[in-house]
């Protein structure tokens, strides 16, 4: 199935983090493709860096939930700690499942779409790089209309590359 994930991250390690990342996902994704690097100011904890932004889309072989738990272990192999009193605080790398071809899930543990997304700038541009003619599976809303009706959120594309 073709499975998009974000990454984000706003430590100094981030960069690192992000090419492991990207060749984890060449080893595990058939088809892999990556957005370019966006610097995002912070949306939900102003008082931190700023975040680097990207989106990685490929083919995923197992299920849903399987690759969460690989996405959560590369988190941690990478040194992602999580803050409790800080959740949304600074990080060396954030991996969200976003889509999951055009699957609906909601369970405990995983829902698809990411119930975040479309309130999110920094996920939907590159989201958008990559799949320019993407929907919501959940309305048919083209994420393009969906982006457009944010305004605004400080993203901004780099010069660097991952």
């Amino acid at each position: 199935m073709q499975v998009a994930v974000s990454l984000g991250g706003n430590l100094p390690q981030t960069l690192a983090a992000f090419q492991q990342a990207r060749q984890l996902f060449k080893a595990h994704f058939t088809e892999a493709s990556f957005s370019s690097l966006y610097r995002t100011t912070p949306q939900d904890d102003p008082e931190q860096p700023d975040f680097w932004n990207a989106v990685a889309l490929g083919a995923w072989s197992g299920s849903a939930d399987e690759l969460l738990a690989v996405l959560l272990n590369w988190e941690k192999q990478m040194g992602r700690l999580r803050d409790p009193d800080r959740p949304k605080g600074p990080r060396i790398l954030d991996l969200d499942l976003l889509l999951c071809e055009n699957l609906l899930i909601n369970t405990n543990s995983l829902c698809v779409p990411h119930p975040r997304m479309e309130k999110r700038a920094f996920v939907l541009i590159p989201l958008l790089e990559l799949l320019p003619h993407a929907l919501d599976p959940r309305s048919g809303t083209p994420w393009s209309v969906v982006l457009a009706r944010l305004g605004d959120q400080g993203v901004v594309m780099a010069e660097k590359t991952w």
